[in-house]
């Protein structure tokens, strides 16, 4: 419970502090426009974030219009993540998405949240926010609070989970 408080609260402070000019000085060091960071793990492509500009600051990276690919071990595409708004840490490039997020997969599920935390280490996506997900045989699920891999192969949503599916039983 503990830890679900301190993500929410991050998850707040990240997408509210913005980059801008104060007092007539830039509190950025750079200013990047066309961004794009690709992550590797033993030499294969783990995740490839692109952003339509991004400000660096010293521990961490505000990233506009991002759009996150992450690849498999083969290095194709498992899913993207696309948002307004994105926080990345300088050191350890867990990120924080916000201002309406939305997950699609290679099969075309699809997450929808208004933000989320991308822990790097394990590759775990999180968020105490509702979220509300469809696959492509039309069902849909939606709770409050979600642990998931980024190809929503596994997923765990923390309350209030409602679903519906168009699929029969098997008798």
């Amino acid at each position: 419970m503990r830890g679900s408080i301190l993500l929410i609260i991050s998850l707040f402070l990240a997408c509210t502090q913005e980059g801008g000019e104060k007092g007539g000085q830039l509190p950025y060091k750079q200013l990047i426009h066309d961004f794009k960071m690709i992550e590797t793990r033993e030499g294969r492509k783990s995740w490839i974030l692109y952003g339509d500009s991004a400000y660096v600051y010293d521990k961490y990276i505000l990233v506009h219009n991002l759009r996150l690919l992450f690849f498999s071990e083969k290095g194709e595409t498992t899913a993207t993540i696309v948002a307004p708004e994105g926080r990345l840490d300088n050191k350890t490039h867990d990120m924080v998405a916000c201002g309406g997020v939305e997950a699609v997969t290679i099969d075309s599920s699809s997450l929808h949240t208004d933000s989320l935390f991308f822990k790097n280490e394990s590759t775990l996506i999180r968020t105490g926010s509702p979220v509300w997900i469809r696959r492509p045989d039309g069902t849909e699920i939606s709770g409050i609070g979600l642990v998931t891999t980024p190809d929503l192969t596994r997923i765990e949503i923390g309350g209030k989970i409602k679903g519906m599916t168009p699929l029969e039983p098997e008798r």
